[in-house]
């Protein structure tokens, strides 16, 4: 949970660089939550309407959804351009997304480890921690 709660604490900081860890935590636990939202403002009501006829149910919830949705978006955005900086790449690389076969590229990129050392964006999580631990 601490990995969770680190990249909401550093939802608008889009220098620096995050580990692996802490993307994947960040990211399954995002979309398992706005899964959750969704399913229960949608389709917990709203199935027995769309069943009745009715093609667009009014939904209470759908302001709480979109404002779920943008900081979702917000969060991982910045978590996604920090884990490219943390195996030593520019954040415009996530641009590789929109192009055939790209979003297969940047899941190759989120799966690598960290570069030692520091690089242009910081000193290494990863590999800081480690040996704070030894000491």
């Amino acid at each position: 949970m601490k990995w969770y709660l680190l990249g909401w604490k550093r939802i608008y900081e889009f220098s620096g660089r995050t580990r692996r860890r802490e993307y994947w935590t960040f990211t399954l636990i995002n979309f398992l939550l706005l899964a959750t939202i969704w399913f229960a403002l949608f389709m917990g009501s709203d199935a027995l309407a769309i069943l009745n006829g009715d093609p667009r149910p009014e939904s209470a919830g759908e302001p709480l959804l979109i404002a779920a949705i943008f900081l979702w978006l917000l969060g991982t955005l910045s978590c996604k351009v920090r884990r490219l900086h943390d195996i030593g790449k520019s954040g415009y690389w996530y641009l590789i997304s929109i192009v055939p076969l790209g979003p297969l590229v940047f899941l190759a990129f989120t799966l690598q480890d960290s570069e030692p050392g520091g690089n242009e964006w910081g000193p290494s999580p990863k590999y800081q921690e480690s040996t704070a631990e030894r000491a």
